[in-house]
């Protein structure tokens, strides 16, 4: 697992604008995969059900690749900028604010 001070300043940067759009108990941090430092996963602080993940793996600065894993099944989309990804987060998670339910 990666621990957050071996992960790019990239995804740290994601996180931040994240929490400062959303608040920090609005979602949780899921970071199970081993090794991935440009990648990151965040869930739904209540269940958990719905997981984005957010890559920036060889995309240039400021690009997302994103996939979304829910019960209804999987959904990615590949560059999407900050405000895209900030939108499909709060639809998916349900959060309140901007692109949210």
């Amino acid at each position: 697992m990666v621990k957050p001070q071996q992960r790019t300043s990239a995804i740290d940067g994601v996180i931040r604008r994240l929490c400062e759009r959303y608040g920090r108990s609005s979602f949780n941090v899921v970071e199970q995969w081993d090794d991935d430092t440009c990648a990151v996963g965040v869930s739904g602080p209540a269940d958990g059900a719905t997981l984005v993940y957010i890559s920036t793996c060889n995309l240039p600065e400021g690009q997302y690749d994103v996939t979304v894993e829910s019960g209804d099944g999987e959904d990615h989309v590949v560059g999407l900028d900050f405000e895209g990804l900030a939108t499909l987060v709060a639809r998916h998670l349900q959060l309140p604010g901007q692109g949210g339910r």
